[in-house]
């Protein structure tokens, strides 16, 4: 499955995958050495439910928005992953359709909008000079 999402990932000129991770524990070391714009984690991790990777990924690195995917649609589990920090829950079915794309183009969007608010932020919050 990650080597064909790779494949689909990378048909998009405007995506540039960074990395990929067969556990959860490697999807942090990833995520803390490279920081990425978005990542597509799957629910089933042979380490740890894709839930509690969630929580621990948001935890360490905010910045990233993670997309959840799950082969059950299930809208009991989608809000169980949104509570857990997810950006966005796909369905396996509709990753080869448009749905997977438009997901990571509008955390993309989200990624990049949020990093322009904490840079006005941080250069709003600068104290005065003294007079």
């Amino acid at each position: 499955v990650r080597e064909s999402l790779r494949r689909l990932l990378e048909t998009y000129s405007d995506l540039d995958v960074v990395g990929e991770a067969a556990t959860a524990g490697d999807a942090l070391r990833l995520c803390e050495a490279r920081i990425p714009d978005v990542l597509l984690l799957d629910l089933y991790l042979p380490d740890m439910d894709g839930l509690s990777a969630t929580r621990t990924i948001k935890t360490r690195v905010p910045e990233v928005n993670i997309i959840v995917f799950d082969n059950i649609l299930s809208p009991e589990v989608e809000i169980l992953a949104r509570e857990a920090g997810a950006w966005d829950y796909v369905h396996k079915l509709e990753i080869t359709g448009g749905q997977l794309y438009e997901s990571m183009t509008r955390a993309l969007r989200a990624t990049s909008s949020q990093r322009r608010m904490r840079q006005a932020g941080a250069s709003s919050a600068r104290p005065k000079p003294a007079t």
